[in-house]
């Protein structure tokens, strides 16, 4: 029977190109090798089995030893191995993790999230029949790349890495008009205010109405931007204070799981978060339309996929340097031109 569980999604305008995918026939895995700005990386998807993970660890090895001379390795899901526990270790946990530390010690990958984190406490599971907190998800990379280049991970947690690319890949947007903010009574009231006063106080000082409708313009841009940026940092405000409030709830119920009282507070904190969740979702699908307008097809659609697959193509991934060095940084091979 199929898993049908692991999954690598990349983002379509990920300038990543791939040379090999390797599937678990039971759907257990999913091993992708490609390259992404000039460095080859391999990512790997795993959901291990409960049962028989000895056999399964086993030939997830001999898969993974075959990516060793690539540059990045990073594999990531729930390995169902107890790598840490907050009550009493089970008599499985000494077969599965001696397992799992056969195979990062043969392939030579490391749990980073406890390589940064050596003396932290984070689990991602709670037993209700055992009444303890485990952590179940894990992030393997190779540890000859946890120190020089992966300093620039600015999150870390038990099932989630967060890189920073280089500064020169990052793309500014333009603004945009949220549709939204139209329905916003505070909105409306507030650009109704400020309209008032911008038509009171400049009416009149200027002769040419196309300064002032120019003007007018930019204002409104400032207004909604202003406002817009506000809104947002309220909110982000608010999501980290229930975060720090589940993360110290969190500390809490682990240190005594049978609190009720403090497990009913967690699961109060837990409902606000998912409101917060629940209202950026409701946003990311107001968008969805405007989005699947302007990628549906269209004249100059095809021109653009094929610029874009061009595009891809043509980026030089490295270069050799006169002292025989390849270099794959964009600022370095900018430089040797």
């Amino acid at each position: 029977k199929m898993a049908g569980v692991p999954a690598v999604l990349l983002g379509c305008r990920a300038p990543f190109i791939e040379k090999e995918i390797v599937a678990d026939h039971e759907g257990r895995y999913v091993v992708v090798r490609g390259t992404l700005y000039g460095e080859e990386v391999v990512l790997a998807s795993v959901y291990a089995p409960n049962g028989k993970s000895v056999i399964f660890y086993s030939q997830l090895t001999q898969v993974l030893n075959r990516f060793r001379n690539v540059c990045y390795l990073v594999g990531g899901g729930d390995w169902n191995a107890r790598a840490d526990r907050s009550g009493r270790p089970l008599p499985s946990d000494s077969r599965t993790s001696r397992a799992i530390h056969h195979m990062a010690k043969n392939v030579s990958v490391t749990d980073i999230w406890r390589k940064v984190h050596e003396w932290d406490r984070e689990y991602t599971h709670l037993s209700q029949a055992h009444k303890c907190y485990s952590r179940l998800h894990m992030i393997f990379v190779f540890y000859i790349r946890c120190v020089d280049r992966l300093v620039c991970a600015v999150r870390l947690r038990p099932s989630g890495i967060k890189i920073l690319p280089f500064t020169n890949l990052i793309k500014s947007s333009n603004w945009r008009l949220n549709g939204a903010l139209l329905k916003d009574n505070i909105c409306k009231s507030m650009l109704a205010h400020e309209i008032s006063g911008f038509f009171a106080t400049n009416e009149g000082l200027v002769s040419s109405l196309h300064t002032l409708w120019d003007s007018f313009k930019a204002s409104v841009r400032g207004w909604l931007i202003s406002f817009v940026t506000a809104r947002k940092k309220q909110f982000c405000k608010d999501w980290q204070d229930i975060e720090v409030k589940m993360w110290i709830l969190e500390r809490m119920h682990m240190i005594n799981p049978n609190d009720e009282g403090v497990y009913s507070q967690l699961l109060q904190a837990k409902c606000k978060l998912q409101q917060l969740i629940n209202s950026k979702t409701e946003f990311a699908f107001s968008r969805a339309k405007r989005i699947f307008f302007e990628s549906r097809n269209k004249m100059g659609c095809l021109l653009a996929y094929k610029l874009g697959k061009q595009e891809v193509a043509s980026m030089i991934q490295c270069i050799k340097k006169p002292s025989g060095v390849l270099a794959s940084d964009p600022k370095q091979i900018s430089e040797g031109f």
